[in-house]
């Protein structure tokens, strides 16, 4: 049987070390147990400047509420 945990995150822009622009997916209120310490970031062309970075950010914070992480059982499906 499948187990889900659902959480609410927002997008925000951050620069890697050598100054280029990705979306980090931070929680809000509680952390989804899962991920623990983990934090999840998407990687961007690298045509992607840091304004379009915020952009795309401000896009996903207006559309996308949350993030949820969903365990199978691997004996059910294997």
């Amino acid at each position: 049987m499948a187990r889900t945990e659902r959480g609410q995150c927002r997008f925000t822009v951050k620069e890697d070390a050598e100054g280029r622009p990705f979306i980090a997916l931070e929680p809000l209120g509680g952390a989804v147990e899962a991920f623990g310490d983990v934090v999840l970031d998407l990687t961007l062309r690298a045509s992607v400047n840091y304004a379009h970075a915020q952009q795309i950010a401000e896009i996903l914070n207006d559309h996308v509420t949350g993030l949820s992480v969903t365990f199978t059982d691997k004996k059910a499906n294997g």
